[in-house]
C-alpha cells in the first residue's frame, strides 16, 4: 500500500484531481489485516493447518505372515491380555491375538509353530482305512500314515500336529520310531489347531520311519506335522537324494549338403621361346685343324688296308 501511494505522488500535480479520487477509494476499502510469515507463506493456512492429524497418511495394515495359524484354547489362567503379551515366552509356540479379521477361525488367539518347517502330511504313506480327503488325512481305527525323518545325529524328537479334532472321541492317537507306541492327546478343539507336544521318540542317524496310527478313535483330521526342539532333523524326503533329471532329448539337426567342387580349368603353359642357336665363330687355326684331320682318315685307311694283307 505504501508503495503504491508513493507512486501515485511521483506523478505531475496536473493529475490532482485523478491522485485525490483514487486516494479517497483507497481510504473507503477496509485494511486487510497483517498475515504473520508462516501464513503468508502457507497462502492463508498456518503451519498447524498443513500438519493436523486428519491430513496425515493412514496407518499402513498389519501385514500376516504366510503362516499357519491354529485356534488356542485357553487353558488355566491363560486369557486375551496373556495372548496380547504373546503367551508363554517359552513355549513350542508362538502366539498373536487378532482383533478383527483372524487368521483361526472362530478363535481371537491363535499360535503357529516356532519351527516354521511344518510338513504336509498329504505326502505321506497312507494305510487304509484312513483316507486322503482333499490335504488332510482322516484317521479311521487301524489307519496310519507313515512319514520318512532324517538326522545327522542320534537324538530325541516330538511332535505338534495342525489338526481337527472335535471332541474327546477322537483326540488320542499312537506314535512310534523304532521303539514300541506312544500314546499322544493331541487336544480336543472343534477349531483346526495345533496339537498339544507328542512324547519324545527315539530317532537314529540316516533315516527313520515315523508311524503315527489310530487305535479306536476315529474322525481325527490331520494336515501338517512340525518338529519340536530337533535341530540337525528334517521331515519329508531324503535331503541328501539328488533330484531325478529329466532325460536329456536328442536334438539332431539335418546335414547340410555340400555344395559340388568346382573344377577350375586349367590353364596352359605359355611355350618357351626358343633361342637361336649362336653360330660357331672360325678361329684363327679353323684351316690347320681340317688338314690334321684328313691326314688322320688317310693314315686310318693306310692301317687298316695293311692289316687285311
Amino acid at each position: 500500500m505504501k508503495e503504491y501511494r508513493a507512486e501515485l505522488a511521483k506523478k505531475p500535480r496536473a493529475e490532482s484531481s485523478t491522485f485525490e479520487q483514487l486516494e479517497e477509494q483507497l481510504e473507503e476499502q477496509p485494511a486487510a489485516p497483517e498475515k504473520s510469515g508462516a501464513e503468508a507463506f502457507s497462502w492463508g493456512k498456518s503451519i498447524e493447518d498443513l500438519y493436523r492429524e486428519d491430513d496425515a497418511p493412514a496407518d499402513e495394515p498389519d501385514m500376516v505372515e504366510d503362516l499357519t495359524w491354529g485356534c488356542h484354547a485357553y487353558t488355566g489362567s491363560q486369557n486375551d491380555d496373556w495372548c496380547k503379551k504373546g503367551g508363554d515366552k517359552d513355549s513350542y509356540l508362538r502366539f498373536r491375538f487378532f482383533e478383527k479379521d483372524s487368521e483361526c477361525g472362530a478363535c481371537s488367539c491363535c499360535s503357529t509353530p516356532v519351527s516354521d518347517d511344518a510338513f504336509d502330511v498329504a505326502s505321506a504313506t497312507l494305510t487304509a482305512p484312513s483316507v486322503l480327503q482333499e490335504d488332510a488325512i482322516t484317521f479311521k481305527a487301524g489307519g496310519a500314515i507313515e512319514v520318512r525323518l532324517f538326522c545327522k545325529i542320534d537324538t530325541q524328537v516330538s511332535f505338534t500336529a495342525f489338526k481337527l479334532a472335535p471332541d474327546t472321541n477322537s483326540d488320542w492317537l499312537q506314535i512310534k520310531t523304532h521303539g514300541y507306541n506312544n500314546a499322544w492327546n493331541l487336544g480336543a478343539n472343534k477349531e483346526w489347531s495345533w496339537s498339544a507336544k507328542s512324547a519324545s521318540v527315539t530317532a537314529k542317524q540316516g533315516e527313520n520311519i515315523i508311524k503315527i496310527s489310530a487305535r479306536s478313535e476315529e474322525g481325527m483330521k490331520i494336515k501338517k506335522l512340525s518338529l519340536i526342539d530337533a535341530d540337525g532333523c528334517y521331515l519329508g524326503p531324503d535331503p541328501t537324494e539328488a533330484p531325478t533329471l529329466a532325460p536329456e532329448i536328442e536334438t539332431t539337426t539335418p546335414p547340410v549338403p555340400e555344395e559340388p567342387i568346382k573344377e577350375q580349368p586349367i590353364e596352359p603353359e605359355p611355350p618357351a621361346e626358343e633361342l637361336p642357336a649362336e653360330p660357331v665363330k672360325a678361329g684363327p687355326n679353323s684351316g690347320a685343324s681340317r688338314v690334321v684331320a684328313l691326314d688322320l682318315a688317310v693314315l686310318s685307311g693306310l692301317v687298316l688296308a695293311t692289316l687285311r694283307m
